[in-house]
């Protein structure tokens, strides 16, 4: 199912109001993102790229990372650092960004909302009227 009108300001200063279909997706784990977006995110969290493990990292101390906006419909669903900054007992103290490049070349999604965006928000699955609605996740860590 894809939400309707989409729209997103990523991370930071960084804004893209371009509509798009994103779906939501709960066998993709991380957040797919066009590689245009993912470039602001990683750039306004000053994320490095491991060639190794092949993902985007910061160190696991960092404080104060913004929150990644996604704007569906006209509600911005904010997910904060401690769901998109994962603890997978990298070297040197380092945690994983829990993102990664979309090239879907104008075929398919732009975004996938996988279990990053789904442990910050529930999602509600009304099949009959082909919608979906998501519902602020209730844990400590947010």
């Amino acid at each position: 199912m894809y939400p309707k009108n989409p729209g997103y300001g990523p991370v930071g200063s960084y804004v893209n109001t371009k509509t798009v279909q994103a779906i939501s997706d709960t066998g993709t784990s991380w957040i797919g993102a066009p590689v245009r977006d993912l470039n602001a995110i990683v750039q306004a969290t000053n994320a490095q790229y491991d060639f190794f493990n092949d993902l985007y990292f910061v160190q696991c101390d960092a404080v104060g990372l913004p929150d990644l906006i996604l704007t569906i419909g006209s509600q911005q669903y904010k997910i904060p650092q401690v769901e998109y900054v994962i603890d997978f007992e990298l070297t040197n103290g380092n945690c994983a960004l829990t993102l990664f490049p979309m090239e879907g070349g104008g075929f398919g999604p732009s975004w996938i909302l996988g279990d990053t965006f789904i442990r910050t928000y529930c999602n509600f699955y009304d099949i009959g009227n082909q919608q979906i609605g998501f519902s602020l996740a209730h844990h400590s860590n947010i």
